[in-house]
Formats: structure tokens, C-alpha cells, sequence
């Protein structure tokens, strides 16, 4: 693997055709020269402060602990910790009740990747030319999934798709 620091890294994000303002954040830290922590942090759109909520959980990534001794650790505590900061937000104004964000992180160095995930904002991994789907969406329409109830065809059009 080549030192993060000579990788070009480029992210972009979109409001998309629907929403008038973009609730989308990424993240892309070269941490040490040889660990490259990457995010994809949607806030709920049409749901009260998506913005914000996203980027709370963006700003939170800011404080990974570069020589962290367990990266899946550090990783899935500062996601927790950020999940409190945002509902301590919603706390303080009622009219923020609901507010949140989706998020997909992943942490690479030699030898070791690791991610988080919360909601629909998916990962995968592209390997020899195919892109393999790792993580499932946490929707309303995926636990019905898994329940039973309905087919992975009616989830892709449920109204409960996006919750």
C-alpha cells in the first residue's frame, strides 16, 4: 500500500434532484502518513437539522486518535460518542426531536481495515473488477426483510425504505 500521503483523494457530494439543501458530508484524513480514515455522512434529510446532525458525526471523526492501539475500537467509540453529542442537541431544542444522520466510516492501514456503519449509507468493496455490497442497510424495510414479511424486491420501493 502506498503512504496515504501520496494518494490523490477526491470527494464530492450532490443535494440531489429532491432537497433544496445538502445534508451530505465526507471525511478524507490522512492520519499518520501510513492510516487513512474516509467517511460518508448523510444527515436525514426532510427530518429537522439533518445538516447538523451530519455534521456533528463529521466533526467527531476529526478527533480520532491517530495512535489508537485498536482502530476498531477507537472507531466505534467515537461514533457512539457522536451519536450522544446529537442527541444531546435534539435535547436542548424540541423542535430538533428526530434528528440524525447516517454514516459509513472505514479506517485503513497495512494490515488492517475496519469500518462503522449507521443507516442506509452503504459500503462495499470493489476486488478483482467486482463490487462486493458489505453492509446491510438498518431500515425499516430491511427488518421486514429479515423478518419475513417482505421480499428484498418490496423493500426497494417500500415506503419504509428510507427509515
Amino acid at each position: 500500500m502506498q503512504a496515504c500521503s501520496e494518494i490523490e483523494k477526491i470527494a464530492l457530494t450532490h443535494r440531489g434532484y429532491v432537497r433544496e439543501v445538502n445534508e451530505d458530508r465526507h471525511y478524507v484524513e490522512c492520519l499518520d502518513g501510513q492510516a487513512l480514515l474516509m467517511a460518508v455522512v448523510d444527515g436525514m434529510g426532510g427530518g429537522p437539522a439533518g445538516s447538523a446532525a451530519a455534521e456533528i458525526m463529521r466533526e467527531a471523526l476529526t478527533e480520532y486518535p491517530v495512535d489508537a492501539p485498536n482502530p476498531e475500537q477507537a472507531l466505534s467509540d467515537l461514533v457512539v460518542t457522536a451519536s450522544e453529542a446529537i442527541l444531546e442537541f435534539a435535547r436542548n431544542d424540541p423542535a430538533l426531536e428526530g434528528m440524525g444522520t447516517t454514516l459509513t466510516a472505514t479506517y485503513l492501514s497495512i494490515g488492517t481495515a475496519c469500518w462503522a456503519h449507521v443507516g442506509d449509507t452503504r459500503f462495499y468493496v470493489f476486488r478483482q473488477g467486482r463490487l462486493i455490497q458489505v453492509t446491510t442497510d438498518q431500515t425499516m424495510a430491511q427488518l421486514l426483510v429479515e423478518e419475513g414479511r417482505i421480499t428484498a424486491d418490496e423493500a426497494r420501493t417500500h415506503p419504509y425504505g428510507h427509515l
